[in-house]
Parts: C-alpha cells; structure tokens; sequence
C-alpha cells in the first residue's frame, strides 16, 4: 500500500511539473540556427557537445543608444543575456562578444532577417556577407602562388561562416515570433529595466520579473573532419555511430548534341547550383546561385531548338553542386575525368543492347561559365566582364586561343560584354579553378557582372533577395499578369544571355554562324517571377507531373523558411528544393521538342514511336514523363557525385588528398535539442513562495501517506466482512 502511494504522488509531481513548465516555456518554432561544421584540420560554427542549454534575459538592439548601453552592461558582473538584435548591429555585436569571450555577458545572440518589421535601413545596414573577403581562396589556383596571392573579391565579407563561435546564433524570420520576442518579452518586461541603468551600476529588484531566452544547441560532432569522420566509423552501441555527415549531393549535366559523343570537340556551359549562409538552409541565394541560372536556363532552351544543327562539336551544359564549400562538385568532376573513373553512361539508341558512353577529357576544349548576374538589375549596371585565368593564358597557347576566339564573338555580339581591363587580374570564385588545379588545360571564361569585386553585398548572407537586386513587382497584378510582367534584370538578361548563346551556336555551327531568334524574354519573365516572388507559381507546377509536384511542395516545407526554395549544399541523400527543382528544369528546358508532341500514352521509352525516333536518328533518350501542360518532356539528365574525392574512404573513417581536395562535413544533431524558447525568470519572492508550499505540500503528502497507512485497516475494509461481523 505505502508503494502505491509512493508512486500515485510521484505522478501527480510529474503531471503537475510538466503542466507548470508547458505555461513557463514558449517554443519558437520558426528559428534557425547557426550549427557546426568542419574541414580536415578546423571546426567552425557553433554549437556544444553537452546536453545544456544557453539562457539569459533577453536584450534587444535597435538602436544607437541601445548598443551603447550593452557595451557597457558587458562590462558588468550582471545576469547572462540573450541579444536579439535587427541587422545594423549584428557584426558590433558579434566583436562586442569575441573581444572578451571569456568574461562576455553574452550567452546568444538572435539575428532579426524580416525586412517587414524593420523600416529605414539602408543597404549598409545590410551589409552582411557571411563568407570571407576571398571565398574558396584555400583551393584557388592562386592558394599557393605568392605573384597573385588571395584576392578580396568580396569586401562585404565578414567571415563569419568560417569563426568558431562558443555561443549560439540563431535568425528569426517569422513576424509573430519576432514580435513575441521583442514587443511582448523584451519591450513589456525587460524595457523599462533596462532603461534605469546608470553610468556603473545596474541592478534588479526582487519585485521585478523579467523575461529570458534559452537556446539549445547540441551537436554531437566536434574538432574536425578527419577526427569525426574518424569517430562516425567507429561502432558504437550505445548511441549512433554517425557524428557527421560529408557535404554534396549530385552534379547534373545533358548533352545539348543529338548524341554524347568524344569524338568531336565539347563546350561546357555551367552555373552553380549551391550556396549557404550562416544559418542551415537559409539561403535566399537571389543573384547567386538564382540569377546565374536564370540565365543559363534561358540559354538552354534556345540552343534545344538548334539541337539538330549543331553537330560539328558537343554542347555539355553542367549544375556544379558543392561549390560553395571550396568547389567540391567540380573538384569531384574534374577529378573523375582525369583518373578515368567517370560514371558509365548507358544509351539504347532505339535497340534491345545497350551501348556504353563514358566522357573523356581530351575533347573538352572550352568552358563558359555563367557566376553572378544579378546587379544588371540596376539602371547604372549594363555589363557582364569577361573572367579568365592569368597563368594559363600565358603559359598554355591552346588555351589562350581558345579564350581570345571565346572573347572576340561575345564582343562581337554584344558591346556590354566586356573583357576584364587587367590582364593580370586573377580568376575570381569559379569552378574553373578546379579544371586547371587538375591539369585539364582548356580555355575557361567566366560571365559575372562585376570588373574587380563583387557588386553584391551579401554573397552568402540571408539578405540576398531579390529587393537588393532591384528586382520587385507592383503589388496590383494579378498572377496572370505578375508571370508575363518584364523587370529591368529579364530585359537586359535577354539581350546579355542571347549574345552568349549566339556565340556557342557559331562555335558549333561554322557553315551557319547566326541564331534566327532570341532567348525567350517570356520565359525569362516566368523564371524571375517564379523563382523571386512565386515558387509555387503556375508554371512551374505545368512542367512536372502530379508526383513530381507533391514531391517539390514537400521538400518546399521540408525545411525553414517553409515555402522559400533552398540552395544549401546539405549532405548526400537529403534533397535540397532549391536543387531538386533546378534539376527538373534543366530537364524540361534541354528537352527533345521533336518528342514534345506525342501523346501521354507514347510518351515512354518502350514506346515504338520512341524507339523508331531513336533508331532513324541514333539518339538515346534517358528520362520520359508527361506533365501538366500536355508535353511529353523527354531528355537526358545524367548525374554524377558532388562529394569531394577527399571522401573516397569515408566508410573506412579515413580522408585522402586533403591538401588537394576540400573535406566539409556537417555536424549532425536530434532536432530535439536545437530549439529556442522564451520564459519568464521567477521573482526571487515568487520562488522563496513556491519554495515554501512545495515543502508544505511535500509535508502534507508524508502526514496524508502515513495515515492511510496507519488507518488502512478502515479505509480499506472489505464491505462483506463488516457484514459477517454484523450478523454473527
């Protein structure tokens, strides 16, 4: 009997308990946080091992005068505090912090990124690129060159991506959540608590309830690449085996030729399909990866059309994945054409055998690579630059005639596309970096809209939007009309992305040098609409299937913001739906349009039709399906690993080449322990009260217990035996 009420009022604690902790703690739930990540010798990010939490009264920056006030409060032995801060003062804050790390009052600091609740900032504001002043400078051709040296293309740089933080970062986006943290927390409990600080002195009465902020933060990796990997192989039976993860998906890449072929010379035409910032899959990624493939996939559909003129040389269009993280994707792809491990390609062309296909490097003359597009935006900005590599272009005369041959016909035919006025001017952030650090000696240009440093103010940062490209819509046009309206950027990308195509069809075309159309401006208009102010537009949905589309709203919800496409680089096996839908667009818009016709039944690989065309024409088509909008979309997508070679023996926990190849992984983490919540501190009265009735109660229990002991005889007496006793 004692048992039972032993455990009847460890219960009742228990429900009591957690009813109590539900109405203190409220979980945000729209938060991302900063987390951790490694290379082969460093750990940067943040994050911790142990299962604590951070916490501290919540302290909120918005301006001068408030900062002020936290420089001098950090001086102080006061309680922790949790800043949550809009953008103009985040970097101060985070140098506030580092200056003293050890003696910082600052236990977390919560970064505002809605631009509807902050009003009057100006693009300085803004100025936050989380990547370095010189991004993948370690794996540049020039990493060891002291002539060139690293050069600071991104003078917006804070670097922040690649410090070791010992406090959490999160960004809050959602506007109800900010307002909670802010108006409802900081401004009705915590304000007028701060605003009585005097020059040295601060303090907090016992009547005085404040509001606090916790922020959990547990990753379970540490150190760095080579000791978690290390670890993660390790068996372990008590928890999982797995501490961190490599980062890459898949490159994908199609043949614009009729068929895949070595033996006539190949153009590539690449983007870039990553990028991050210092918040997990918070990467609005507006002018790169987005604008460059824009262009790209305008280009591609032109030069679908004239598939079936092109067959004096092969036109390879590539998505680089993992480039963000020191070109991983292209150093995975390079790699693999110069040790002649490049995946196996199977073609039918029409027959019950199939054929084998496997791309060489010999033939891979040139390279045109689209980087950022996106200031062309704005009404001073006309120009795309012509980017090449110095020490090839001196050294190599294949290479220089094929860039000069490259250079000539886009001046040709378009006078703002211009070359780089220093002729020693190194290859800015480029895949092409990892073609030529393998030895694959071709002629490589990069198109971006900048001469000597980025235009952009926020490469890798969560304020790369399309308002900081110019790039808006009047609020009074329905869909229908929002889809077709032309920015300032779509015009002048189509006349920039047709000179470009021009150029690779005149390549590839000697005996008939001019395109009789343009890039398709709307099409254009559609994919800057979709991709900066719809995602779930229209058209997008009538090139995919039903699943197809299920899938992409999935993966649109997937991970935070909910409904904004990502572009983070992620971890192999995890789709990404900024990726996945890029992947499906370079399959709709290098589609087969002789193919486009049939019908939905037709519309198949085992179709005869499909086979006849193949055969008659000695072509192999990969991938088949029916969307929406009545087009049998028929092409061939191949793809290939984006994880860096440095992996190779990840299974066997050990990393190859490093000072050859980059070596990221990610941390992993139970999303259990990654979350931010609010509460209220207990008044130093409150809980001497609390403390006090939870003893009375406590007391009460024991008293209450031993007299049901003592008197369980009665209490519990069975009724037929007080009868028994009655009639004996």
């Amino acid at each position: 009997m004692n048992t039972f009420f032993f455990f009847l009022s460890v219960l009742v604690r228990t429900i009591i308990s957690d009813l109590n902790k539900e109405r203190t703690y409220v979980n945000l739930l729209n938060t991302i946080p900063c987390i951790r990540r490694f290379n082969s010798s460093h750990q940067i990010g943040c994050g911790k091992l142990d299962y604590s939490s951070y916490e501290g009264i919540v302290y909120s920056v918005r301006d001068k005068a408030e900062f002020g006030r936290l420089e001098k409060l950090n001086k102080l032995d006061i309680p922790d505090l949790v800043v949550v801060t809009l953008p103009s003062y985040f970097a101060k804050i985070v140098q506030l912090h580092q200056h003293d790390s050890g003696n910082s009052r600052i236990q977390g600091i919560v970064l505002v990124s809605n631009l509807d609740y902050i009003s009057n900032l100006t693009e300085s504001d803004l100025n936050l690129s989380d990547d370095s002043t010189s991004p993948n400078s370690k794996f540049s051709l020039y990493s060891t060159n002291k002539t060139y040296g690293p050069s600071e293309w991104n003078p917006s740089g804070t670097n922040f991506m690649f410090q070791n933080f010992n406090i959490p970062f999160y960004t809050i986006y959602d506007l109800n959540e900010i307002e909670k943290v802010i108006d409802e927390c900081y401004d009705k409990f915590n304000q007028h608590i701060f605003d009585k600080y005097t020059s040295n002195s601060f303090s907090i009465k016992s009547s005085e309830s404040l509001c606090g902020m916790q922020l959990g933060l547990r990753m379970t990796g540490a150190v760095s690449s080579t000791v978690c990997t290390r670890r993660s192989n390790i068996m372990h039976t008590l928890e999982s085996s797995s501490f961190c993860d490599p980062l890459g998906g898949s490159n994908y890449f199609t043949f614009l030729s009729q068929r895949p072929s070595n033996d006539l010379p190949i153009t590539i035409l690449s983007a870039r399909l990553d990028a991050f910032s210092l918040y997990e899959y918070f990467t609005p990624a507006a002018n790169e990866p987005i604008s460059s493939l824009i262009g790209l996939f305008g280009i591609t559909e032109l030069l679908a059309k004239q598939r079936s003129q092109m067959n004096y040389s092969s036109i390879l269009v590539v998505l680089f994945d993992n480039e963000a993280f020191d070109y991983g994707g292209s150093s995975r792809f390079a790699s693999d054409l110069v040790r002649e491990k490049f995946p196996e390609i199977k073609l039918s062309f029409g027959q019950d055998q199939e054929e084998s296909f496997v791309l060489k490097k010999n033939n891979i003359t040139s390279i045109i690579e689209l980087g950022q597009l996106g200031a062309i935006g704005f009404e001073q900005n006309e120009n795309l630059y012509i980017h090449r590599d110095p020490i090839s272009y001196a050294k190599e005369p294949n290479v220089a005639k094929t860039i000069k041959q490259l250079t000539d016909k886009l001046t040709k035919y378009s006078s703002n596309i211009k070359p780089i006025e220093n002729i020693n001017q190194q290859l800015p952030t480029s895949s092409i970096h990892s073609f030529l650090r393998n030895n694959i000696l071709i002629g490589g240009i990069s198109l971006a809209d900048f001469n000597k440093e980025f235009n952009s103010k926020f490469y890798h940062g969560v304020f790369d939007t399309p308002e900081n490209m110019n790039v808006t819509f009047p609020d009074d046009l329905s869909e229908d009309e929002a889809v077709n309206f032309t920015t300032k950027f779509a015009e002048k990308l189509q006349g920039l992305t047709t000179s470009i195509a021009q150029t690779i069809f005149s390549l590839h075309n000697p005996t008939q040098t001019e395109l009789s159309e343009q890039v398709s401006l709307s099409t254009l208009n559609r994919l800057v609409y979709c991709f900066y102010k719809n995602t779930t537009c229209k058209y997008f949905q009538d090139m995919m299937t039903t699943s197809q589309w299920k899938s992409y709203l999935t993966l649109l919800e997937a991970n935070l913001p909910k409904g904004k496409l990502s572009f983070y680089t992620g971890v192999d096996d995890n789709p990404i739906s900024g990726k996945w839908l890029s992947s499906m667009l370079l399959r709709y818009f290098s589609r087969n349009l002789d193919l486009e016709s049939l019908s939905e039944d037709d519309c198949s690989k085992d179709s005869e039709k499909v086979r006849k065309y193949e055969r008659e024409n000695h072509i192999s088509i990969r991938n088949f399906y029916y969307v929406k909008n009545s087009t049998c979309v028929a092409s061939s997508i191949f793809l290939t690993s984006s994880v860096s070679p440095a992996f190779d023996q990840f299974e066997k926990g050990v990393l190859v080449e490093t000072d050859k190849f980059p070596a990221w992984t990610e941390s992993s983490w139970n999303g259990v322990d990654v979350q931010m919540k609010i509460f209220m501190f207990t008044r130093p009265s409150i809980a001497g009260l609390t403390l006090s009735l939870g003893i009375v109660t406590l007391v009460l229990a024991f008293v209450l217990t031993f007299l049901a002991d003592k008197f369980a005889h009665r209490i519990f007496y069975p009724k037929d035996a007080e009868q028994n006793e009655i009639f004996d």
